[in-house]
C-alpha cells in the first residue's frame, strides 16, 4: 500500500512536469496515393502507394529557454507506411531523427541520429532540395540525381551562426 502511494505520487510529479512544457509540438506528414499499372498482355494492378512526394512520418519536438539567449531542444521523428502502419525501418524507433541539443547566438550543438550532410534528410542537410530528377517514381528525390549519404546513429553536430 505504501509503495503504491509513493509510485502514484511520483507519477503525479512526472506528469505535472510534462504538462508544464509549453513549447512541445506534435506533427506529421501523411502522403498516400493510388498507383495503376499494366504491362502489355497483363492485367491492370491498382495499389495504394506510400510516400509519393514526402515520406510518411510523425514526430514530437520541443524547445525550452535556458536564459541568456540559449535553448535546449529535442526532436524525435518516426517514419512509417500509411497503408499498413509498419515502421519504415523495422526495429528502429524514431528512425528518421532523434536529437537532443543546445542552441544560442554561438550556434547549435546536437547529438543523436541525423541525416548525413548530403542526404537531403533531417535538420542538418546542406542540399535542401532537388535541382532535377531522372525518374517519375522519385519526384523530388535527390537519390535519382546524386550519390547521397543516409542517416547516421551516434552523431554529433555543430553548426555555426554566420552574421
Amino acid at each position: 500500500m505504501k509503495l503504491s502511494l509513493i509510485a502514484a505520487g511520483m507519477l503525479a510529479a512526472v506528469s505535472g512536469t510534462a504538462l508544464a512544457a509549453s513549447n512541445v509540438t506534435l506533427y506529421g506528414v501523411l502522403d498516400a496515393g493510388v498507383t495503376v499499372s499494366k504491362q502489355h498482355g497483363g492485367s491492370t494492378l491498382v495499389n495504394m502507394s506510400n510516400g509519393n512526394w514526402l515520406g510518411n512520418r510523425w514526430g514530437i519536438k520541443g524547445e525550452e529557454e535556458l536564459g541568456g539567449g540559449n535553448n535546449v531542444f529535442f526532436k524525435l521523428e518516426q517514419g512509417f507506411e500509411l497503408s499498413s502502419g509498419k515502421e519504415a525501418s523495422e526495429g528502429k524507433a524514431f528512425n528518421r531523427e532523434a536529437a537532443l541539443g543546445l542552441n544560442g547566438s554561438w550556434g547549435t550543438f546536437a547529438m543523436g541520429r541525423f541525416g548525413g550532410l548530403s542526404s537531403d534528410s533531417g535538420s542538418y542537410s546542406i542540399l535542401g532540395g532537388a535541382p532535377y530528377t531522372t525518374s517519375f517514381s522519385t519526384i523530388g528525390n535527390m537519390y535519382s540525381a546524386f550519390y547521397l549519404t543516409d542517416r547516421y546513429d551516434n552523431s554529433v553536430v555543430y553548426q555555426t551562426v554566420i552574421s
